[in-house]
């Protein structure tokens, strides 16, 4: 019986320990494939970003030239008539 139970108890301690191995093997894994789709998610967001800015970058220079113009045109004072 005894030896039966010592059996049974290192059995228990080799799974416990195959499974600890394994988990830890899965985390590690997980680790690397988190890190990897980060720095994919980060590399398509900078993308992104500098997309924006090349695309809108025109637009916002041709609103700075018309606030400017706009700044320089003085409007009629109410009542006058532009003619």
């Amino acid at each position: 019986m005894q030896k039966l139970s010592a059996e049974l108890r290192d059995e228990s301690a080799r799974i416990i320990s195959e499974t600890n191995s394994k988990m830890n093997q899965l985390m590690t894994t997980n680790d690397a494939n988190l890190k990897k789709s980060l720095e994919t998610l980060g590399r398509a967001m900078l993308k992104i970003s500098d997309k924006f800015v090349e695309d809108y970058m025109p637009l916002v220079n041709e609103l700075k030239k018309i606030i400017e113009i706009a700044k320089q045109v003085r409007l009629p004072a109410r009542g006058d008539t532009l003619f």
